[in-house]
């Protein structure tokens, strides 16, 4: 599930069932100066073996160091620094990707913004100048070995599957939207399988 936006006064946390042993929160849960997300996930945390948090971008700013007078130093964010976080992350990801095919895993992806443009969101954001703000296009890399990409960030609850890869958000949005939220949505993969968890080592970008 994802976008539950627990920062807002009004907002009270969905009620489900542990359907499954791992829950998988793809982004826009909360934010971290609000008691209500650090609440919500104590309490998640009794009830999951594993969650799989997809953290906000400000979560981590408190933990950057200043390590050289360089760092300190500020400019504009351009066009061409995030084509170029985003060129390094899609590097690693199909790496990682290639790395697993070769030796037989599966893979499962969980971003916050959608990884392809079709069905992902409202008819009204495809047609959008904005759709780049919160879609990607990850078509080439919805094949084998990704059985699984699951996604947040447009308030659009969809399940299709993209060549071989079946993907999935389960968002709840604003109050006043209608995003197809299931609070009990479960997904079966395969059985028996160990879980590990691969990071992205550019997570600042």
């Amino acid at each position: 599930m994802s976008d539950l936006h627990l920062e807002f006064d009004n907002v009270i946390p969905p009620e489900f069932s542990v359907v499954a042993p791992v829950l998988i929160l793809a982004g826009d849960i909360g934010r971290p100066d609000v008691p209500s997300l650090q609440t919500f996930l104590l309490t998640l945390c009794q009830r999951f073996e594993h969650i799989f948090f997809c953290g906000w971008k400000p979560l981590f700013l408190p933990r950057v160091e200043t390590k050289d007078g360089k760092s300190t130093r500020k400019r504009r964010i351009t066009v061409d620094d995030t084509n170029e976080w985003h060129t390094q992350q899609l590097v690693w990801l199909r790496e990682e990707i290639e790395k697993a095919r070769n030796n037989g895993e599966h893979v499962v992806i969980i971003t916050h913004h959608a990884p392809c443009r079709h069905d992902t969101c409202s008819t009204e954001d495809e047609e959008s100048d904005l759709m780049d703000a919160f879609v990607n296009d990850h078509d080439t890399d919805c094949v084998d070995p990704v059985r699984l990409w699951v996604y947040g960030h447009t308030h659009w609850s969809t399940d299709l599957i993209m060549n071989s890869t079946r993907i999935v958000s389960n968002q709840c949005g604003y109050a006043h939207e209608n995003c197809g939220f299931r609070p009990n949505m479960k997904i079966t993969l395969y059985d028996d399988r160990p879980i590990d968890v691969i990071d992205s080592v550019h997570c600042d970008s």
